[in-house]
């Protein structure tokens, strides 16, 4: 039995369009380098990644906001505790990041894919849910899941939205 559920086609190709143009601009989302991923007692010198925060901290962190507002209508969260996009360098071979959880306490996620890729999202049941462009997963972040990079574009972008 999964743990979680797949949306294909979330957005209309309108409000993707405008996501994925504004996320692999160069004069778009201002990414920032991460130096581990997952947890930082599996710190590898190899493993990195770029994120940009649209919320944390109880605030708005982003001058692009209103790129993601047509999720969190669908969404519907009660509260946000953190929206943040992760890209993924392409690598030689795909790369399987630690399995973590998200927070310590009970709340809800979302993980929406950007683009289309060889990459994937693998869950605590061993599941593999490939990096589709507009595909939206739900899951429960407390039960252990990993990331990975992709091999066949130049990176993997994904956004993360943790919510109750």
């Amino acid at each position: 039995m999964s743990d979680y559920k797949i949306i294909d086609n979330f957005l209309s190709e309108e409000d993707w369009s405008k996501i994925y143009s504004t996320s692999t601009r160069g004069d778009g989302i201002g990414y920032y380098i991460n130096n581990s991923v997952a947890t930082l007692k599996d710190y590898n010198p190899y493993h990195f990644y770029l994120t940009h925060f649209f919320y944390e901290h109880y605030n708005i962190q982003s001058n692009h906001f209103h790129l993601i507002e047509p999720i969190i209508k669908k969404i519907n969260p009660v509260s946000i505790v953190r929206i943040k996009s992760n890209l993924y360098p392409r690598t030689e071979k795909i790369d399987v990041h630690q399995p973590h959880t998200d927070y310590n306490f009970e709340h809800k996620a979302a993980l929406y894919m950007v683009n289309d890729n060889d990459g994937f999202t693998t869950m605590e049941n061993g599941d593999k849910i490939q990096s589709i462009a507009n595909r939206m997963i739900f899951f429960n972040p407390q039960t252990l899941h990993s990331s990975s990079t992709c091999t066949n574009k130049k990176y993997r972008i994904t956004i993360n939205f943790n919510y109750f």
